[in-house]
């Protein structure tokens, strides 16, 4: 499965996004979601990446509610939505991921770049090498092939401690 994100995108449109995806996934017959918040959240780690089935409808009003609460806030943490095939996520660097085997990845992708939103496809890591790899790990392996030894500490993520 391919990951199509988007560039960093305003609050008012990470939202808008989310709206437009719900609607089309109600549409399609699908009713509910497990939604988990990831890092930079203001949940103890143990709370984080915990599913909760939320109604899709209600959903938009669900993460109103946790920004209110100071739980998250949109585009600046991770807010992960899973469907049975659809991955949909509102990132920590207010971006926008979504993935999966149903025609609307396909059609959602296809309506970013109308909009003009700069994409990045790419298989993730996790996909590739059977394992979880967050997004901070990704960002160290990248820098660790920047690098690749000749600019220890000179890139912010490679600090000398990435044995480059």
């Amino acid at each position: 499965m391919i990951e199509h994100r988007t560039h960093p995108l305003s609050h008012e449109l990470m939202l808008a996004e989310l709206i437009e995806i719900c609607a089309k996934l109600v549409v399609s017959g699908v009713e509910l979601a497990a939604v988990s918040f990831g890092w930079d959240s203001n949940l103890d780690i143990d709370d984080m990446w915990v599913d909760v089935e939320v109604s899709l409808t209600g959903l938009p009003e669900y993460l109103s509610n946790a920004e209110r609460a100071g739980t998250i806030e949109i585009g600046k943490a991770d807010i992960f939505i899973k469907t049975e095939d659809i991955w949909f996520t509102l990132c920590h660097e207010s971006d926008l991921h979504i993935t999966g085997t149903s025609p609307l990845v396909a059609e959602t992708r296809s309506r970013w770049s109308n909009l003009g939103y700069e994409l990045l496809s790419r298989i993730p890591l996790n996909l590739v090498s059977n394992r979880s790899v967050d997004s901070y790990t990704y960002r160290q392996r990248a820098a660790k092939r920047a690098c690749n030894g000749s600019l220890r500490g000179a890139l912010p993520v490679c600090a000398g401690h990435l044995k480059c």
